[in-house]
């Protein structure tokens, strides 16, 4: 499994960060929003603790049984340095694009 700094992408506009749990805080205030869900699956998270949880989970980068490996980045606008919702990427095909 490659190390999160190999799978960092960046422009001179933003970064593509692998997410982990210290992005929790960050991406619970963008994630929060009910509207965000309308068209995507999921419902925002409860709370940043939860948030973390699930964030360590996928700093593993592969599914809990193992079958499947799982990258998830947080996109950071560089003038703004703020996170972006989090785009997932498994078994090599693009489940959810979030932006």
């Amino acid at each position: 499994m490659p190390e999160p700094a190999a799978l960092t992408l960046g422009t001179d506009r933003l970064d593509l960060l692998p997410i982990n749990r210290a992005h929790a805080h960050s991406m619970f205030k963008v994630l929060s929003n009910p509207a965000l869900y309308e068209f995507v699956s999921g419902s925002p998270p409860v709370d940043v603790a939860a948030l973390a949880r699930l964030y360590e989970v996928w700093e593993n980068r592969t599914s809990p049984d193992g079958s499947e490996l799982w990258f998830n980045w947080a996109l950071r606008l560089r003038a703004q340095d703020e996170l972006r919702r989090e785009s997932n990427l498994r078994n090599g095909h693009t489940v959810e694009v979030n932006f």
